[in-house]
């Protein structure tokens, strides 16, 4: 799935999190990755609709002024289907090993200067506490504690400003 250039920084800050294409059949599946340097996004759902149901509101969602300009992107090829592509954005893998090796030098470290009990207590308390935050805090403030899902809410408990929707 590709996107004009515009777009893809406010793609990856969260703004944008859906597109409205006009193709002769679904090109992307839902759980499908698609690169988007330097992470990629990840189909949540994908819907048919009616060109009557692309509103302005849809195209500022989808990053676009307006409707007219959405439907100069979108169409691609003859496209006689309307779908609305809903997605999101994950970072690179190379973000998330990097905390894995993290942990792991720390835990190298616990072990190195006081013994492997205290580095396996150490383990032991950051899987409590990721149990405890995701399994329990997360759902009491109506986050999924898997996914992070609604953004809003997440980023308002972390205490961050949520990028706006346009």
């Amino acid at each position: 799935m590709q996107f004009v250039q515009a777009l893809r920084e406010r793609i990856r800050n969260g703004e944008v999190n859906c597109s409205v294409r006009l193709w002769q059949r679904p090109l992307v599946r839902v759980g499908g990755r698609y690169s988007l340097p330097p992470g990629e996004i990840v189909v949540t759902s994908l819907l048919e609709m009616c060109l009557a149901d692309v509103t302005p509101v849809l195209a500022r969602r989808s990053g676009f002024a307006g409707v007219v300009e959405l439907l100069k992107i979108a169409k691609h090829g003859r496209g006689g289907r309307v779908l609305l592509v809903a997605f999101r954005y994950v970072k690179p893998r190379s973000r998330r090993l990097l905390k894995f090796v993290l942990i792991l030098g720390l835990t190298l470290a616990f072990s190195a200067a006081l013994g492997r009990r205290w580095a396996l207590v150490f383990l032991g308390l950051l899987a409590l506490a990721a149990v405890i935050i995701h399994a329990w805090w997360l759902p009491r403030h109506g986050v999924n504690g898997w996914t992070g899902e609604p953004k809003e809410k997440y980023y308002a408990l972390r205490g961050w400003k949520y990028p706006p929707t346009a």
